[in-house]
């Protein structure tokens, strides 16, 4: 089923990273890190702009780091040229709403065969609701490995729930008044 998988595939993800750090429940930083290798022009395509929306009243994003390491050897860094700031698509129909943005970063240099890597950090403070969140450990797209991470002070209550997954529950540990869960 993977070779299958890997040969109709446009790109292929690897050692995704996503850690989060819980302040309070409306207050967290959420760390995003992951590898792409692009395998076809329909890859090339679909990896070589970036989208992330947000809403700037209670959420920043920044692009930590943004590379695409070609064949030929040569690394090319996403700089503040390839980085845009636009209204969301919905914005203007809903003016009682805090306007959304999107943040579209143009990767430089994508080939077939390019690698992609990228960290982002997402920071929220004041959200209208207390922090959720569901992670899929499986994609469309050929996925090698995924990490997830949550990391909360000892005395937030949390309601966690782990479904379908084939490792099992989190692994739990406590360090100075700071409790971490690893998927």
């Amino acid at each position: 089923f993977a070779a299958r998988a890997l040969a109709n595939a446009n790109v292929v993800t690897r050692g995704v990273r996503r850690a989060t750090r819980l302040f309070s429940p409306t207050a967290w930083v959420t760390t995003n890190s992951w590898t792409r290798e692009v395998l076809t022009y329909d890859g090339k395509k679909s990896s070589a702009e970036l989208k992330f929306g947000y809403n700037p009243a209670w959420q920043r994003i920044e692009i930590v780091a943004a590379t695409v390491s070609n064949r030929d050897g040569r690394v090319h860094a996403v700089t503040p040229r390839e980085i845009n700031e636009m209204d969301a698509g919905w914005t203007a129909l809903a003016p009682r709403y805090p306007a959304a943005r999107t943040l579209v970063v143009s990767l430089p240099a994508v080939e077939i065969g390019s690698v992609i890597r990228v960290t982002t950090a997402i920071t929220v403070t004041g959200a209208p609701v207390p922090y959720a969140a569901e992670t899929v450990f499986d994609s469309d797209e050929p996925l090698t490995d995924m990490a997830v991470s949550l990391t909360t002070p000892a005395d937030l209550k949390l309601a966690v729930r782990t479904l379908n997954f084939v490792g099992g529950g989190a692994a739990v540990s406590e360090t100075n008044g700071l409790v971490t869960y690893v998927w």
